[in-house]
């Protein structure tokens, strides 16, 4: 994340949401804040980032990563239809 651009696509998988409460987020908050950050979990999600997508985790250990795998390859084809776009204009 400290080295990316505005321009990547950054997402991050996390059960409980609880991703960044491992860290002091104080010092780089301002660059979560400005980066394409999607954040998929189930649980609260943080204030700072925008773009979130969440399920209910149902306690069931074998169901959610075939459910994270497909909203991350959907995520990736619109991005990519986005900034192909966005090259051709």
């Amino acid at each position: 994340i400290m080295e990316s651009s505005k321009d990547d696509l950054i997402i991050v998988f996390s059960a409980t949401m609880s991703y960044f409460e491992y860290s002091d987020i104080r010092r780089i908050r301002h660059l979560l804040e400005n980066r394409n950050i999607w954040m998929i979990g189930s649980g609260v999600k943080p204030d700072f980032i925008r773009h979130t997508i969440t399920y209910e985790s149902g306690n069931i250990p074998l169901a959610h990563p075939v459910q994270l795998v497909a909203v991350a390859e959907l995520i990736a084809q619109k991005y990519a239809e986005i900034v192909n776009f966005s090259k051709k204009c």
